[in-house]
């Protein structure tokens, strides 16, 4: 579903080569003869768009474990799509980048890798299904091909030490990158580690780890701009702020999800299924008041926060007068405060932030 006002395009690659113990992605083992057939499909969608994008993001599954001949054939596809002035990151697990396959991307234009480090620790890879020595050598040999890096990493594992975050962190910081995305483990339905009855960290102890995060990062230079990334000056992803803006995207391949102004919609996760049907499994109609309370959570997630006088104008709304009690309350708390006509969480709001916005909107 291509719209003509959407600068950005996703596109879904559903193939790794190993899963991971904690992913609920739409992913599946790789197999060469069904990847040929959803590569030869998408790349006869890429060659029917018509225009051009300021950001395209190749996420996955894992795009750069599949065939190197078939990944070119999206890439060189892409690299026709974009604007003069671009973002053009793909999703890699270390082990996948090889000089060859760098070479590759910067060739077609990738200029952003995003990398599924997840931990330094040997043993924790383990649990996490992962496998990968030597990541600080594999990222600084990427650097001399592409110097907009991204590296991933999992907090909030039961299993895993403070001291083992700690060290994580300070091995990430010293790597060169530009950009750290954290996540909390989630314990999500049909993965591995739900099936092995893995329970979640308790809540107290993830806060307390994400506000060590936050701090250490901060000092080091990777100032907070969303409540899970992290970047250096000028480094921000211009893709995800596409997404954390209300602002329209497309979306191409099985398992991606895209918004047009009018629908929010994501494609089926079986992969001949959209292949041969581009079966959508969400096409949910966007009414005002469903764009106005998601562009609020949004805007809570990002540290400048929401911008009133654009709420005003957009929703023809008097934000702060009509919820006026909710968000005094909640600056009576220290959650949130206003700055310069944007409302925005205080430090001690960031982590909570899905429940300030309950308690404004709800």
């Amino acid at each position: 579903m291509i719209n003509s006002l959407a600068k950005s395009l996703y596109i879904h690659i559903p193939y790794c080569k190993q899963i991971c113990s904690y992913c609920d992605f739409c992913k599946k083992n790789y197999n060469f003869s069904e990847c040929l057939l959803f590569i030869l499909d998408l790349v006869k969608d890429l060659k029917k768009i018509k225009k051009k994008y300021k950001t395209i993001y190749i996420g996955g599954g894992t795009p750069t474990c599949i065939e190197p001949k078939l990944l070119e054939l999206v890439l060189k596809c892409c690299k026709n799509l974009l604007e003069k002035e671009y973002e053009f990151t793909i999703e890699s697990n270390p082990e996948n980048l090889t000089t060859e396959m760098l070479q590759m991307l910067k060739k077609h234009g990738v200029n952003r890798l995003s990398v599924g480090v997840q931990t330094f620790d040997e043993n924790i890879m383990k649990i996490l299904h992962r496998d990968v020595s030597d990541v600080e050598k594999i990222i600084e040999n990427a650097h001399k091909y592409i110097k907009n890096i991204n590296i991933d990493i999992i907090y909030g594992m039961e299993f895993a030490s403070f001291d083992i975050l700690k060290n994580d962190l300070e091995r990430a910081i010293k790597l060169p990158i530009n950009h750290i995305s954290i996540y909390s483990l989630i314990i999500s339905p049909h993965t591995i580690l739900f099936n092995k009855n893995v329970k979640e960290m308790d809540q107290d102890e993830v806060a307390k780890q994400y506000d060590f995060i936050k701090n250490f990062l901060n000092e080091h230079g990777f100032l907070q701009y969303e409540v899970s990334n992290f970047a250096k000056e000028g480094y921000y992803s211009r893709h995800n702020m596409t997404y954390w803006k209300n602002e329209a995207y497309d979306a191409l391949g099985a398992g991606a999800s895209g918004y047009d102004y009018k629908y929010r919609y994501k494609y089926t996760n079986n992969i001949l299924d959209y292949i041969y049907n581009k079966t959508l499994v969400e096409n949910d109609e966007v009414t005002q008041q469903n764009s106005f309370e998601y562009e609020i959570l949004l805007g809570l997630r990002i540290n400048q926060g929401i911008n009133i006088e654009e709420i005003n104008k957009k929703y023809n709304i008097n934000f702060l007068e009509k919820y006026n009690k909710q968000i005094q309350n909640l600056i009576s708390l220290d959650l949130i405060e206003i700055s310069q006509n944007h409302l925005k969480c205080r430090s001690k709001g960031t982590f909570v932030q899905e429940e300030i916005f309950r308690k404004i909107i709800f």
